[in-house]
């Protein structure tokens, strides 16, 4: 199932720890989406864009870059997390 943002603030209202994965060319949308739905903070991982066209080993690799930031956001360890200069966000 995919999740859009308007899913990820109403699973949230719910308490349901959520969080979205999305790629550079969309993470800035989503961050406003979810603003703008009342969820300012909401947690999103971001990877590189773009996914489709793309071979099944560089979408892995994307994906195994972006593991430590997801169970950093979804545990609520977010001093973890931090943005780079670009809005990557990365696990130190």
């Amino acid at each position: 199932h995919v999740v859009d943002v308007h899913d990820l603030v109403r699973l949230e209202a719910a308490g349901v720890a959520t969080v979205l994965v999305a790629t550079t060319s969309f993470a800035a949308l989503a961050r406003q989406v979810a603003a703008a739905d009342g969820l300012p903070d909401a947690r999103i991982a971001v990877v590189d864009h773009p996914l489709g066209g793309i071979g099944e080993a560089d979408v892995v690799a994307r994906a195994e870059r972006a593991v430590d930031v997801v169970l950093a956001l979804v545990t609520r360890a977010v001093k973890a997390v931090r943005n780079t200069a670009d809005g990557i966000a990365v696990a130190d």
